[in-house]
């Protein structure tokens, strides 16, 4: 498709379509690459892949009805993030959209939440489905549910859905028999519970015997009562041994309240969402956590981003002390990991953000200033 670039006062870059055209404003497209910073460059790249995306995931196959938003925007958004990775690997993309999805998962912690496939009466409600779900949680479910299913079969389903349903118009239902059909597993099944009910689980994992248990329940932040509810949970978990590259991660689904994970042994140090592919929060037994922390070095930074994400959420839920979440983040610190730098200052100004009083604020401003905890 042709990619037309012209100025209109609106303020986001990709704001009208035709077919064939992206309009966009000229103030988010004058940037140097050769002089401008990545900060001012990576959000330009992927925004432009975001708005190209919809030449398929909008025109070429068009959702039914407003209800069906996110097969335009959560896709945009999850393959618009993937390009901006595979061509600009060494702006950490997926790390720094790490954020978008935690603050997701913050709102789908609350009462005030929906569903992705939210229902839409008429034309005019449907500027409230613009969101972070929409948008975030459609991405990060369609990032894990490829990471479950595999690239390939994942990348086959996509393009018989493509094919069967050019210059038409679809919904949920179709993406998911295209995908089933490619992968030769129960996507539907494992799709409804992300799609179409709020919130998000919490998995927690405990030894148990020789081996270790996984399970699962709501996660939310300061509801009363919340309907209890239980999702199909596609998981990546890695081990780590000391001085050994982390291993390739194993898939599996948790489809009960609880289960044994296969192939885990109690003692081993456990990593239950591997690349932060997951939409999910994790618990670890203390010792397991402990282990973690003493493996901190050898962790990626998506496994750190991940862990000091998941305590902080906890923290916010009344599920941990502030005390025992800093103490956490010592042994994660590491200077040379911006998104596990970003991760840990923003904690501080959220909690700056709260009614400590002038002997609580010295204390946590002397904190956020020193270079190590005391």
């Amino acid at each position: 498709p042709r990619l037309v670039l012209s100025a209109v006062p609106r303020g986001c870059l990709g704001v009208r379509h035709n077919r064939g055209w992206v309009v966009s404003s000229e103030s988010a497209c004058l940037v140097d690459p050769l002089q401008s910073s990545m900060q001012a460059t990576a959000p330009i790249f992927e925004v432009s892949a975001h708005e190209i995306v919809h030449h398929w995931f909008g025109y070429l196959v068009t959702r039914a009805w407003w209800d069906n938003l996110w097969l335009n925007e959560g896709f945009a958004s999850w393959m618009g993030t993937k390009c901006s990775d595979h061509f600009n690997p060494q702006w950490q993309v997926w790390l720094r959209a790490a954020a978008g999805k935690d603050h997701a998962m913050q709102t789908d912690a609350l009462s005030v939440t929906h569903p992705i496939q939210q229902p839409v009466k008429t034309e005019s409600e449907a500027d409230s489905a613009f969101d972070e779900i929409t948008y975030q949680k459609g991405q990060s479910f369609l990032r894990m549910l490829e990471s479950y299913l595999g690239e390939n079969d994942f990348r086959a389903g996509i393009r018989a859905y493509m094919q069967a349903h050019k210059y038409s118009n679809t919904t949920t239902a179709d993406l998911w028999q295209a995908l089933a059909g490619a992968s030769r597993k129960p996507v539907a099944e494992i799709a409804a519970s992300w799609t179409e009910q709020p919130g998000l689980p919490l998995v927690t994992l405990a030894p148990h015997e020789d081996g270790l248990t996984i399970s699962q329940e709501r996660f939310t932040v300061h509801q009363k009562d919340p309907k209890a509810l239980s999702w199909k949970i596609p998981i990546l978990w890695a081990t780590f041994v000391p001085n050994e590259k982390p291993a390739t991660p194993h898939a599996y689904l948790l489809e009960k309240d609880s289960a044994t994970l296969p192939g885990a042994k109690a003692g081993q140090t456990i990593n239950l969402n591997a690349g932060d592919v997951g939409y999910y929060r994790v618990k670890y037994d203390q010792k397991n956590f402990d282990r973690l922390l003493a493996a901190a070095p050898q962790l990626p930074e998506a496994a750190k981003v991940n862990l000091l994400s998941d305590a902080w959420a906890r923290v916010n839920a009344d599920r941990g002390s502030t005390t025992s979440y800093f103490r956490r983040v010592e042994p994660l610190r590491d200077a040379n990991a911006p998104a596990v730098v970003e991760q840990i200052t923003v904690t501080p100004a959220l909690i700056g953000t709260l009614g400590l009083g002038q002997k609580g604020r010295r204390a946590l401003q002397r904190y956020a200033r020193a270079p190590s905890l005391p």
